[in-house]
């Protein structure tokens, strides 16, 4: 099996990792949240936009209860996200606008879920073990 890792930084209490997202117009990297209660990987409207892609790209609305209320996005597939060293084609995650500053997304249960992994915050980085071959991300 292969293992991998990863640096990560925290804010406040909050575990930071570093993705890069590929679109048509480039890539980019961006600090997302390790975030083991989202079900889903999610990114900024702002990130999806620079890299070349908007709500029209989008090919399902999706909707996400917060203490905020109901909010609205929709899902996306990206060229590519990478993170915690894995590269992966053909994403899809969810755009929302976030509410959080400094924050770019939430890297999220259906890219996690393809991974043992071990969260080390004295060591400030995270183990990821691949269990999951397929490329149904």
């Amino acid at each position: 099996m292969t293992k991998l890792s990863s640096p990560f930084v925290r804010r406040r209490e909050l575990v930071i990792v570093e993705a890069e997202i590929t679109g048509p117009h480039g890539s980019t990297n961006r600090r997302l949240v390790f975030d083991t209660g989202a079900e889903a990987t999610t990114l900024t409207p702002d990130v999806i936009e620079e890299i070349g892609y908007s709500p029209r790209d989008g090919h399902k609305l999706s909707k996400v209860h917060s203490a905020l209320g109901e909010e609205e996005g929709y899902w996306l597939h990206v060229a590519k996200f990478v993170a915690l060293g894995v590269s992966t084609p053909n994403f899809a995650l969810q755009v929302f606008d976030l509410d959080h500053e400094g924050v770019d997304g939430l890297l999220g249960m259906n890219f996690l879920r393809h991974f043992n992994f071990e969260v080390r915050p004295a060591e400030q980085r995270i183990l990821i073990e691949l269990i999951n071959h397929e490329s149904d991300r």
